[in-house]
C-alpha cells in the first residue's frame, strides 16, 4: 500500500494561521452599548458626555475615549472601569461585561441655572458674571470646597446631587446663595445683589481729572487692622454697583488726593464727586 504525503507551502500555512487566530480573537468580543442617565429611571442623557472605558484586572484592551451621548464598542469579556463627565459632575463605575447588551451609568447628577438681579424691582443684569461654586459648608464658602466658576449673565450647570454655596460676582459686589440639586431635577436660582449705583468723578481746583485711581473700601476693619478693598479702577468715571450699605472712596492722581464716605441705597443711583489736594492721605486698605 502507497502512501503520500502532502506538503503545504508555508506561505499558506502562515495566511491559515493568521486567519485562524483572527477569527477566535473576533469571535472573543462583545458588541457593548453604554449609556448614561441623571437619575434612577430617568431617559438616557442625550447631551455629550466624556467617556473613558478602561479596562481592569487582567481583561486585555485599550483603553476607549469618546466625547458623545453614547458609546458602542466592541469589548472582549472581563472587568472595566468606565469613567463619566458631564459639567461638574464625574461618576465612575466597575462593570463586568460577560455577553453582549447595554450597561448604564446613573450619574445621580441635576441642574441648576442662576442669575442676578440688582435690587428688588431690578431686572435681570446681562452681563459677565462670575459664579464660583462651592460644596456647602457652614460658616461660608471654604477654597478647599470649590467645585468650579462659570461666567455669564445666566448659566446653567450640572452638579451632583447635593448642597452649594453659589457666590455670584458682579462689578464691585458679590452675593452668596445656597442651592440644592437633586437628581434628574432643574432648578432657577436669583441673586439679589440689594444694590444701588454711584457715578465718581474727581476735580481739582475746580477742573475735572481724568487721570485717576480709584479705590472703594468698606467702613469696618478686619481682624489685621487694615479695611478691604472692593473695586479699583481707573477710568475718569466710573459707574459702580455696590450693595446697599457705607463706604469708603478714595481718589490718587499723582501727588494728589481725597478721601469721602459714601452711602448707597438699594435701588437708587448716585453721583459722588472728590476733590483732590496734594499732601492728603488716604486708607490704604488691602
Amino acid at each position: 500500500m502507497a502512501l503520500f504525503k502532502t506538503r503545504w507551502p508555508a506561505g499558506l500555512i502562515a495566511f491559515l494561521l493568521v486567519f485562524t487566530v483572527g477569527a477566535a480573537w473576533a469571535a472573543d468580543t462583545v458588541a457593548v452599548k453604554f449609556h448614561a442617565v441623571s437619575a434612577q429611571g430617568a431617559s438616557p442623557l442625550k447631551e455629550n458626555l466624556k467617556w473613558v472605558i478602561q479596562p481592569t484586572k487582567g481583561t486585555d484592551g485599550e483603553t476607549i475615549k469618546a466625547t458623545k451621548p453614547r458609546v458602542e464598542a466592541n469589548l472582549v469579556p472581563g472587568h472595566y472601569k468606565v469613567t463619566v463627565t458631564m459639567g461638574f459632575a464625574t461618576v465612575t463605575k466597575q462593570v463586568d461585561v460577560a455577553k453582549a447588551g447595554k450597561q448604564e451609568i446613573v450619574m445621580d447628577t441635576g441642574y441648576a441655572s442662576f442669575r442676578m438681579i440688582p435690587s428688588n424691582k431690578g431686572k435681570s443684569i446681562d452681563e459677565q458674571i462670575t459664579w464660583t461654586i462651592f460644596r456647602y459648608t457652614k460658616g461660608g464658602p471654604d477654597l478647599n470646597q470649590k467645585v468650579g466658576e462659570v461666567v455669564g449673565p445666566n448659566p446653567q450647570v450640572t452638579l451632583p446631587a447635593g448642597f452649594y454655596t453659589v457666590r455670584g460676582k458682579y462689578d464691585g459686589v458679590q452675593a452668596d446663595v445656597v442651592a440644592e440639586v437633586k437628581p434628574g431635577i432643574g432648578y432657577k436660582y436669583t441673586v439679589n445683589l440689594y444694590a444701588g449705583k454711584t457715578t465718581l468723578s474727581a476735580s481739582a481746583k475746580g477742573k475735572a481729572v481724568k487721570d485717576v485711581t480709584w479705590k472703594i473700601l468698606k467702613t469696618a476693619k478686619n481682624k489685621k487692622g487694615v479695611q478691604e478693598v472692593l473695586y479699583t479702577s481707573t477710568e475718569a468715571s466710573p459707574t459702580v454697583t455696590l450693595r446697599e450699605g457705607n463706604y469708603i472712596v478714595t481718589a490718587q492722581s499723582g501727588d494728589m488726593a481725597a478721601e469721602g464716605k459714601l452711602a448707597i441705597v438699594e435701588g437708587k443711583t448716585n453721583k459722588m464727586k472728590l476733590e483732590l489736594k496734594e499732601g492728603v492721605k488716604v486708607a490704604a486698605g488691602t
